[in-house]
């Protein structure tokens, strides 16, 4: 009696092991659907395509008297990925004496080439942080200046 009564327990079991081990299964499928719909609308979107090769961006081309330094940073500037504008001069940088070019010219003629090459891809405010982009007064007169 007892090999009896334990095949009734086996059987007895078995019927309540399946409906939650399909049960879980059901969890476990509704789970994986709901990852995969996450990380299908999580992926970024795919680069931008730039309009032109780095050497072959018009402004560079069309230049006129471009020194072969000055040629070379031009074409590095527009080399730099679509979310990764040249980064403007630090403060310490221009001297605030009204030199020609001044250091700001440059940046903005190699941010120039650089929208030029990407075009409407372009994204220039990408790696700001809370707090950047307001406008924010900066005083450029050169350090140690007295205001007679």
């Amino acid at each position: 009696m007892s090999a009896a009564a334990t095949s009734s327990q086996t059987a007895s079991s078995t019927p309540s092991d399946s409906s939650s081990t399909s049960g879980s299964s059901s969890l476990i499928s509704s789970l994986l659907v709901s990852l995969s719909s996450i990380s299908s609308s999580s992926n970024p979107p795919p680069p931008p395509t730039p309009l032109y090769a780095p050497a072959e961006v018009p402004r560079i081309m069309n230049a006129r008297r471009l020194t072969s330094t000055r040629t070379k940073q031009l074409v590095r500037a527009a080399a730099r990925a679509h979310d990764d504008p040249p980064p403007p001069p630090s403060l310490g940088e221009c001297c605030g004496s009204a030199c020609d070019p001044c250091v700001k010219d440059l940046w903005k003629e190699e941010l120039e080439c650089w929208r030029e090459r990407w075009g409407d891809g372009a994204v220039e405010g990408a790696g700001k942080t809370k707090g950047e982009g307001k406008d924010v007064k900066v005083d450029t007169r050169m350090p140690g200046s007295l205001d007679w």
